[in-house]
């Protein structure tokens, strides 16, 4: 009886973890032991895998948008597949103005921004095949962001191929930081004189900060936008002490896409990610939009006041990344604001570790910006800068 008992508690046991090890094998979702899923779509917490795109610039992931946004210019993100085409699907605002549709580039298998393939986006959730028709192989994909935070709030929430994501190149190079207002932006520097500013005739991506740096073979991390200045600026553009400290700037809107307000969004991990070289062109709008109008006292108090800011600006730079050099980018440093932030960095202490530079004040681009050709002369006056005060190399 007892023996008979113990073969029946033997065959329970069997019969149940044969039953467990089904229910198992049955709801496996990975690969077996040693073998690789296959990623195809980038969506929620896999936009945030490092091991499957990396990411150029500022960001932010928002889980319950599910979505990477991307608010300042230069900013997007680099993939590895192999396939042939590669989709990704944004999401935007202020689309309907046509002035101010959002502008992205993508760039495969090692096109230059200026080779890249340009595209807006029309619609507020819009599907775009950056590559297409492609070899049957594996390729690599760079999308960055070419128009300013004030256009339009952009996000990307989808990346898509027809083969299966790799591990993508990482950069580990030179980083250059890029600060300022307008004329780094790129602002109007694919238009012609006399004619006004669109997203579609403006790039950061061929404005003299972005050239310099590449000119170096660096990866840049941008913060700027049209109007901003150091304190005083235009269009309620928050100041560059406050865009610095953010992860990015949103803008309200009036009628017609025009801008009310650009604010400073989050606040910017200021240890994720180290700067070798920063340049900074900020000033003209401060000069412009209020002290050259100043007289007497007022405008001394001003000029001080700037100058403090200059000072406050580069402590604080100087501060996190004390070994990054820091180029001050004007259109003169004997007058108007170059003149004042001369001033004020010829007595900092770390003053070895800054260098002011004028660059063209020529204005051959539309809205009364600098151009193309322009943006390219002036980055190459930054570029043998940086070379002899610093003795970095150009590639």
């Amino acid at each position: 009886m007892k023996k008979r008992f113990f073969l029946i508690c033997i065959l329970i046991i069997f019969l149940l973890s044969v039953t467990a090890f089904s229910a198992c094998d049955n709801g496996r979702k990975g690969p077996p032991d040693g073998e690789e899923s296959t990623v195809n779509v980038l969506e929620g917490g896999r936009l945030n895998d490092s091991s499957l795109i990396y990411w150029i610039g500022r960001r932010e992931y928002s889980a319950q948008d599910k979505a990477v946004y991307i608010y300042y210019t230069a900013t997007g993100f680099t993939v590895k597949f192999t396939g042939t085409k590669l989709e990704v699907t944004f999401k935007a605002d202020n689309t309907s103005s046509s002035k101010n549709r959002p502008y992205f580039v993508a760039m495969c298998d090692g096109q230059t921004a200026q080779q890249g393939f340009a595209f807006c986006l029309t619609e507020e959730n819009q599907t775009v095949t950056v590559a297409d028709t492609l070899k049957n192989g594996t390729h690599t994909v760079t999308v960055q962001k070419r128009s300013e935070p004030e256009n339009s709030l952009t996000a990307i929430t989808a990346i898509k191929t027809d083969g299966e994501f790799k591990t993508p190149p990482k950069h580990t190079g030179l980083k250059f930081q890029i600060l300022g207002g307008s004329g780094i932006s790129g602002h109007g520097c694919l238009g012609k004189p006399n004619e006004g500013w669109t997203t579609e005739n403006s790039s950061s991506l061929q404005g003299f900060g972005y050239l310099a740096a590449q000119k170096f073979g660096a990866e840049t991390q941008f913060v700027s936008n049209s109007g901003m200045g150091l304190v005083w600026g235009y269009r309620n553009v928050a100041p560059l002490t406050k865009a610095y400290e953010s992860v990015g700037l949103i803008a309200e809107y009036g009628g017609n896409g025009s801008t009310k307000a650009v604010k400073a969004h989050g606040e910017w991990n200021h240890l994720s990610w180290t700067p070798d070289v920063v340049i900074i062109n900020i000033g003209g709008n401060d000069w412009n939009a209020h002290i050259s109008g100043l007289t007497g006292a007022a405008r001394t108090a001003a000029e001080k006041e700037f100058k403090q800011a200059v000072v406050s600006l580069l402590d604080r730079i100087h501060g996190l990344y004390p070994q990054a050099k820091i180029v001050w980018t004007c259109n003169s440093i004997r007058s108007g604001n170059g003149a004042l932030a001369n001033e004020a960095i010829s007595a900092l202490e770390y003053k070895s570790a800054v260098k002011a530079v004028s660059v063209s004040d020529v204005k051959d681009g539309a809205d009364n910006h600098a151009s193309a050709a322009t943006q390219a002369e002036n980055a190459q006056t930054v570029v043998d800068a940086i070379t002899s005060a610093f003795g970095i190399a150009q590639i």
